[in-house]
C-alpha cells in the first residue's frame, strides 16, 4: 500500500494509494491522467474514530460526507464525491479492505455526485446492457451466473451499477471484473475453490475473476429484470411494469433508497433519468415459486425477453 495506482471503476478514473487487484487497471501516464476520484491512506476525523470505539458502524450527511466502519478491515471517510480516506486496522485483511472500497465506498462516492446507483447485476449482450434486480434471496447471483454460461453474454457489474443520462440515452457503466458468490452457489456450480478468492464480508462470500468475460465500456440499458419469489405461484411467469409501478421499481432498487426517501429526496436529475429510461428500457417482473429449483426456467424466461 502507498503507491499510486490508476483504475477505471464504475466508469470513473480512480487514483488510489491502495492496490485494488479486482479493479480494471488503466495504463496511462501521470501527465495524461486526470482522476475523478482519489483513494488515500489517512486519518479519520476524531469524532468518527470515537464513534467506532462506541460500536457505531456508519454515518451519512446527505450528499456531502459519509463514514463507515468495517471490523477487521478499515474505517472509511467519503467526502464530496471526490475522495475516500481509508484507515486500515492493524493486520487488516487486504481483500476485505478493497472489497468495501469497491462496494460501499464507491457507491457513496456516486451518491455524493448525484449519480444513481442501482442494486443489481448487469450483463451485456449484442451491445446492450441488461440489469437483474431483486431482494436478497431472490436469486440475482444464481441467475447471473447461469446467464454467463452463454458465451455471447459478458459481465458488466455485480451487485451495484452506475447509471448516467447522456442526451436521450441512459447508460450502464462497468464496475470491476469480479463476481461474488456464496459458498452454497459455488458448490452447486462445481466451482473450483482453489481458483476463487475468499472475501469474508461476514457472509461467507467468494469472488470469481471475470477479466476474460468482462465488458469494460458503457452500454445503453435495454431492459431490467426484477426477480421475485411468490409462495402462491407454481410456475415462472412475468409481467411488464408501466406507469407508477415502473417509477417506484427504480426508486425502490436505488442503493441507499431509504436515505433518498427520508433525507435528501429524489433529485430532479434522477427523475429526468427515469423519464428517459421509460422510453428506452422495459422493466419485467419475473416471478418464481417460493420453493423448488427454477433457475433454468427463470434464465430461459430472461433470454426470451432479451430477444423481444
Amino acid at each position: 500500500m502507498g503507491e499510486k495506482n490508476r483504475y477505471l471503476i464504475y466508469g470513473l478514473k480512480v487514483e488510489s494509494e491502495i492496490s485494488i487487484p479486482q479493479a480494471y487497471f488503466i495504463e496511462e501516464n501521470e501527465e495524461a491522467f486526470t482522476a475523478d476520484v482519489r483513494i488515500v491512506l489517512g486519518e479519520i476525523p476524531r469524532e468518527f474514530r470515537e464513534a467506532a470505539e462506541k460500536g457505531y458502524g456508519s454515518w451519512i450527511d446527505g450528499v456531502r460526507a459519509a463514514w463507515f466502519n468495517t471490523e477487521g478491515a478499515a474505517q472509511y471517510f467519503i467526502e464530496e464525491g471526490k475522495t475516500i480516506i481509508v484507515k486500515p486496522y492493524p493486520n487488516a485483511k487486504e481483500m476485505l479492505v478493497t472489497s468495501m472500497i469497491l462496494s460501499a465506498g464507491m457507491s457513496l462516492i456516486l451518491l455524493q455526485r448525484n449519480e444513481p446507483v442501482l442494486h443489481g447485476s448487469v450483463v451485456e449482450k449484442a451491445g446492450n446492457a441488461y440489469l437483474i434486480c431483486g431482494n436478497s434471496g431472490a436469486g440475482k447471483s444464481t441467475v447471473t451466473l447461469e446467464l454467463l454460461d452463454d458465451k455471447e453474454i459478458m459481465l458488466m457489474a455485480d451487485d451495484t451499477v452506475r447509471l448516467t443520462r447522456e442526451g436521450n440515452t441512459v447508460y450502464c457503466h462497468p464496475t470491476y471484473p469480479q463476481q461474488k458468490v456464496c459458498r452454497n452457489l459455488a458448490c452447486q456450480k462445481n466451482l473450483d475453490f482453489e481458483e476463487l478468492i475468499y472475501i469474508d464480508e461476514g457472509r461467507d462470500k467468494y469472488a470469481i475473476k471475470r477479466k476474460d468475460r468482462y465488458c469494460n465500456t458503457k452500454k445503453p440499458l435495454k431492459a431490467i429484470f426484477v426477480l421475485e419469489k411468490d409462495s402462491n405461484e407454481t410456475k415462472v411467469k412475468y409481467e411488464r411494469l408501466c406507469g407508477l409501478d415502473y417509477v417506484y421499481c427504480i426508486i425502490n432498487n436505488l442503493y441507499l433508497s431509504e436515505n433518498y426517501k427520508k433525507d435528501v429526496g429524489i433529485p430532479p436529475e434522477f427523475m429526468r433519468l427515469i423519464n428517459t429510461m421509460y422510453n428506452q428500457a422495459s422493466i419485467y417482473k419475473v416471478i418464481r415459486p417460493e420453493n423448488g429449483n427454477t433457475v433454468k426456467e427463470v434464465t430461459e424466461m430472461i433470454r426470451f425477453l432479451q430477444s423481444c
